[in-house]
């Protein structure tokens, strides 16, 4: 077997065991309530999100780490991310959850969630979809990435559907212009907006997995 074809093995089984972790942490470790399984998973994630680009060989400018793409990263997701929160805003106005929005919290919260949206990217993007990539897929990592990222969200129909959309977006812009900040703001943002103007019966407060069968 040549090295290029063991490379392109061994991104597939990667990314088929880090998506495999991640739902059995949503749908066994997490339930369990257990922290020392927990905090197991977590080293063991966080050491696999960083040795896979080391082991790659990615340098900082693959996986977005950088300024010169910044503003053409941004100019890629601005529309989808203004389109989705006008919707989502729209909605929240028909269904009265607009005028229970409590903004002088809105700075606070997308600060505090900028980050959690921040390392999502950083699996979605430098993870799965550049080892989507080693593994041969050329077009269609960005179709593969989206899936695999709605996949998590099981089983929150209207969850998956708009993590579907959105990992479409934040993936084929990161495709042209790799910058990792424009998609995480975007996340950031639409995601917020999701969970304070979309109906609870509709998204179930953005839960998954077992947690997603608790009254919204």
């Amino acid at each position: 077997m040549s090295r290029s074809t063991l490379v392109r093995v061994a991104a597939a089984v990667e990314v088929a065991l880090f998506g495999a972790s991640i739902l059995t942490f949503i749908w066994w470790i997490q339930p369990r309530d257990r922290p020392a399984l927990e905090i197991a998973f977590y080293v063991g994630m966080l050491a696999f999100a960083i040795g896979s680009p080391l082991a790659h060989g990615d340098q900082a400018a693959r996986l977005g780490i950088r300024l010169d793409t910044l503003g053409a990263c941004a100019r890629r997701v601005l529309v989808p991310t203004v389109v989705a929160m006008a919707g989502f805003a729209a909605a929240g106005r028909l269904t009265g959850h607009w005028a229970a929005t409590d903004w002088s919290h809105a700075p606070m919260g997308i600060l505090r969630y900028s980050g959690w949206a921040l390392l999502q990217q950083y699996a979605l993007l430098d993870v799965v979809l550049l080892r989507l990539r080693d593994a041969g897929m050329t077009r269609r990592a960005p179709l593969a990435a989206a899936v695999l990222f709605s996949l998590m969200h099981l089983p929150n129909a209207a969850l998956m559907l708009l993590t579907f959309a959105g990992g479409l977006v934040w993936c084929r812009a990161f495709e042209r212009a790799p910058n990792l900040l424009p998609p995480a703001i975007s996340h950031a943002l639409t995601a917020l907006a999701a969970a304070e103007w979309l109906p609870a019966a509709l998204i179930h407060n953005l839960r998954v997995g077992p947690g997603y069968f608790r009254r919204p």
